[in-house]
């Protein structure tokens, strides 16, 4: 008598990555005119170090000679913005950093 080996149906589930809300913040930077550069740099890096990859944009998009920058943020974690708030706040030359706009945009509003 042969033995018939039966292989069980196995159905392919389709792995899809949950949805992420994406968030947008804009913040104001006042500098040391002095230490301007040298922060601006360091903002402009920030995604390129950060601990994980919730950070996926630091940009500048004004600046005065007095020390003045507005950075825009793109993250998929509130907390991200609210630690570059925080870390920025904290950096030598910087005066004060101050979160302006904050938009969430569901995942189905945005490509992924």
């Amino acid at each position: 008598m042969a033995v018939m080996h039966h292989e069980p149906d196995h159905q392919q589930i389709p792995v899809t990555t949950l949805p992420v809300e994406w968030h947008v913040a804009s913040v104001i930077v006042h500098t040391q005119p002095a230490a301007l550069a040298a922060i601006e740099q360091w903002l402009r890096e920030l995604p390129q170090h950060w601990p994980d990859e919730t950070l996926k944009c630091a940009e500048i998009h004004a600046q005065s000679d007095q020390g003045k920058l507005v950075l825009v943020l793109e993250s998929t974690d509130a907390q991200a913005i609210l630690d570059v708030i925080d870390q920025t706040s904290a950096h030598p030359g910087v005066v004060n950093a101050a979160l302006v706009y904050h938009e969430v945009i569901p995942p189905e509003e945005h490509p992924q």
